[in-house]
């Protein structure tokens, strides 16, 4: 939204927000490794390099990978005839939540691989910048940043994992 309330002063606002709720990831197998023959001993089906590109995976479980993002932000500029005088305001924020069985079996082997984040992110810009025409130009200003970053992650092991090792 640009609001300019007269010729020396705008002001622009920026709103955003995207949502990814997906079951995410897999892979196909490209070559049967010597592990195979243990991964199907412990119940455990790996796909087949046979079928590389079939699109199938082999999971025990959904693998969740969930993300939010939104952000806001305003710029205000004033014209002060030689010079002009910005702010830009901004705060965003990022959630994601990603739990996957990574060992991309049907065997309890890697039974989660997790992380769980949020990032919130604070920054101000101010600025003067010079408008006297010429080959005279200049800008000074500041610039804050502050952000906030919560991370949980982890591994558990699933019942398979001692016997396959």
């Amino acid at each position: 939204m640009l609001i300019e309330p007269n010729d020396l002063l705008s002001i622009r606002l920026i709103a955003d927000y995207s949502s990814l709720d997906e079951q995410c990831c897999g892979t196909g197998v490209q070559t049967e490794g010597g592990t195979v023959p243990i991964i199907n001993a412990l119940g455990g089906v790996v796909g087949s390099e046979n079928d590389t590109y079939s699109y199938e995976t082999n999971l025990n479980r959904d693998n969740p990978n969930e993300i939010d993002d939104t952000g806001i932000s305003a710029e205000i500029n004033y014209d002060l005839g030689n010079h002009t005088l910005t702010s830009i305001t901004a705060y965003r924020t990022n959630t994601q939540f990603y739990d996957s069985d990574s060992d991309f079996t049907s065997a309890e082997l890697l039974e989660s691989v997790f992380q769980e984040v949020d990032i919130s992110t604070f920054t101000q810009e101010a600025r003067l910048t010079s408008n006297l025409g010429g080959q005279f130009e200049y800008m000074v200003g500041a610039y804050y940043f502050d952000e906030s970053i919560d991370l949980n992650s982890g591994i558990d092991y699933g019942v398979g994992t001692r016997p396959y090792i």
